[in-house]
């Protein structure tokens, strides 16, 4: 591994590592976190190439990079993540715009850094749907009326035990820690929403018992997919693929 891609891994880590406690805190990252990640990621890359000459400006480095961008900030205006997750995933591909730089330690790669630590943080963010169960699961033990008023199949209420979590609300903490996942109709009553980053559609009281979305900041998971892929390269993704292949054949 060069030089120049170490001291981009330390970067890269130290900012992230930052917005993730930040985003902990406060749960707010400022702009300037970003302008700063992106300003290192284009002077360290211009160094890289036009100083050191360690790297070449190719088509295929360029169409990778171009992609990953559109990809990102699509799945950000689709509501699957927020702003600051897709900076950082558009910070990350800036900082690793070349397809030819080694950035793992392993020598099991097969994903580029940016994809890979899209993949990790995302299986790592699973680590939500037990905890949610669990708490789910005691609440109903408690005879507490979970699922008192909403009007779902049996599939979507397994489906809510699993990904959103019942709360008593305080209401100082909407949008916060949590956003509410239930929805009003005329008749007076509800029904779950898993995407919602609103909370205009439903009215709630102090101490309420409803359904959330617990809002975990996705950066904290992305700076330990990062990690993950630095370490480890895709050394359990390969090994899945190989014992995937050894069953089909």
């Amino acid at each position: 591994m060069l030089i120049i891609t170490y001291i981009k891994l330390i970067v890269s880590l130290s900012l992230l590592s930052y917005a993730s406690i930040e985003d902990l805190k406060h749960r707010e990252i400022s702009d300037l976190v970003w302008l700063f990640f992106n300003f290192l990621a284009f002077s360290i890359n211009l160094a890289s190439l036009f100083v050191f000459h360690y790297f070449y400006i190719d088509a295929i480095s360029i169409v990778y990079a171009l992609a990953l961008l559109v990809i990102f900030l699509s799945l950000y205006y689709v509501g699957a993540y927020g702003g600051a997750d897709a900076k950082a995933l558009v910070s990350i591909t800036l900082m690793f715009p070349f397809l030819s730089e080694k950035v793992s330690l392993s020598s099991f790669t097969l994903l580029p850094i940016p994809v890979a630590t899209f993949f990790y943080a995302s299986v790592l963010s699973l680590i939500q749907v037990p905890i949610n169960l669990v708490h789910n699961l005691l609440l109903i033990f408690k005879k507490e009326k979970v699922f008192e008023g909403i009007k779902e199949p049996t599939l979507k209420k397994v489906l809510a035990l699993l990904l959103l979590r019942k709360e008593r609300i305080k209401k100082r903490y909407i949008n916060l820690f949590f956003t509410p996942a239930e929805i009003v109709l005329e008749d007076g009553s509800r029904r779950l929403t898993f995407f919602s980053n609103t909370t205009s559609n439903v009215a709630v009281d102090e101490g309420e018992l409803i359904f959330v979305s617990p809002l975990i900041p996705f950066v904290f998971f992305l700076t330990f997919g990062f990690l993950f892929f630095v370490v480890f390269g895709d050394y359990i993704l390969v090994n899945i693929i190989k014992v995937a292949e050894s069953l089909v054949h």
